[in-house]
């Protein structure tokens, strides 16, 4: 009798340990996003950084990683942190496919350089195991919200043409606006100068890519001091360029 509980016991004993090696074999996954950097600014790239975490030191195993970018996100590039990625890139989803060793190496990523303007954007991604059982689903998608912000107005020094204005000739001053590297037309446009302290009567214009202004120097601007400034407003903001030169 004790020989026949010593052999059921060991059976179930053997059976509790078969299930256990069983659920071994399953990975509990789970997709991760996160934004890299700082803030985005429109037209600048960006990253996000698309991931894959496992609980513990699982098996080896393979998954595929699916991106989805909303309307507006523009991708540059993808890369993987370890090796080249294999990755497909249909319009606005990506889909790439990786290893991870397994054991201490239980997590691995994609990192997406992308390219928006202002506003909320959103980026989405889900993960499938290949070769393993995932016993909890539940985390195997998720989203990030990206915020980007519009970019800051830039204006150029003051140029001069001719460089050394000539007393009793027009001379011109331009000022080049770009907002995160494309030009912008200035809402607004304003001059101002002066010759030796004496106010000088000017002429504004608005660039495709800045503003412009036009004077005539009086005969008895030689030798003389001319100071400046173009205003140029867009977007609600104003910049203000200033110059200071002597007449010929």
């Amino acid at each position: 009798m004790r020989w026949r509980l010593r052999l059921v016991t060991s059976t179930v004993l053997g059976v509790a340990l078969a299930a256990s090696a069983a659920g071994a074999t399953g990975v509990d996954a789970r997709a991760t996003l996160e934004r890299a950097g700082g803030p985005p600014v429109a037209g600048q790239e960006f990253r996000v950084v698309a991931g894959i975490e496992a609980e513990g030191q699982p098996p080896p195993f393979s998954y595929t990683q699916t991106v989805t970018l909303s309307p507006g996100l523009k991708l540059v590039k993808v890369s993987r942190g370890f090796s080249a990625p294999q990755c497909n890139v249909a319009g606005s989803t990506v889909t790439c496919r990786a290893t991870v060793i397994g054991g201490s190496v239980n997590a691995d990523s994609h990192r997406f350089d992308l390219r928006a303007e202002a506003g909320t954007h959103t980026v989405r991604t889900g993960i499938t195991l290949d070769d393993q059982t995932d016993p909890n689903t539940a985390n195997d998608s998720t989203e990030l919200s990206v915020v980007v912000g519009a970019a800051a107005l830039s204006a150029s020094s003051v140029r001069l043409s001719p460089s050394q204005p000539r007393a009793g000739r027009q001379f011109q001053a331009t000022v080049v606006l770009a907002r995160a590297g494309a030009p912008v037309r200035p809402d607004r446009a304003s001059c101002a100068a002066t010759v030796a302290g004496k106010p000088l009567a000017g002429r504004s214009a608005r660039l495709a890519n800045g503003a412009r202004c036009l004077w005539l120097l009086p005969a008895s601007a030689k030798g003389k001091r001319i100071a400046g400034s173009i205003s140029a407003t867009a977007g609600g903001k104003t910049l203000t360029r200033r110059f200071a030169v002597v007449a010929r």
